[in-house]
């Protein structure tokens, strides 16, 4: 009995004190124009459990990582974002004019009606692969 005891405390004490489970909502990216290098995907994130998400990838570009526009008086930048938190319960959204992924060195145009991979890492819950669907051009939402 004390071997099956000490058994089971050595898996509770091996196993993670928690894993979070996040939905992801409303994603889309948008068409590029002829040429363009660059795209964008936008998305609903909610953990049930405090999280972060800690990187991206896809399929469709050599790069892709978490962005932040900002609005300086008339002057718009772009800034690189390590990781964005997730607190429990509460949707986080990444939309056009403030956080969202930048897809760097496009291999393929982003064509409205499409879908393309999207890998997304965080810090407790398992990795997610998604299809995201491709938007029209100026769009701010995924049926556009």
């Amino acid at each position: 009995m004390k071997k099956l005891v000490l058994a089971l405390l050595c898996v509770a004490l091996a196993a993670p004190a928690w894993a979070a489970s996040v939905t992801v909502t409303g994603a889309f990216a948008r068409a590029t124009a002829p040429g363009a290098d660059t795209g964008a995907v936008y998305l609903g994130l909610q953990s049930d459990l405090p999280d972060t998400l800690t990187g991206v990838a896809s399929g469709v570009a050599s790069g892709a990582m978490l962005h932040q526009t900002t609005m300086q008086g008339m002057v718009m930048s772009m800034d690189m974002l390590d990781h964005i938190d997730l607190p429990a319960g509460q949707e986080v959204t990444l939309a056009p004019g403030g956080r969202h992924i930048m897809l760097e060195g496009l291999k393929q145009p982003l064509v409205k009606g499409s879908h393309i991979p999207l890998h997304l890492t965080f810090a407790h819950a398992a990795p997610m692969d998604i299809l995201v669907p491709v938007a029209g051009l100026a769009a701010t939402a995924p049926n556009e």
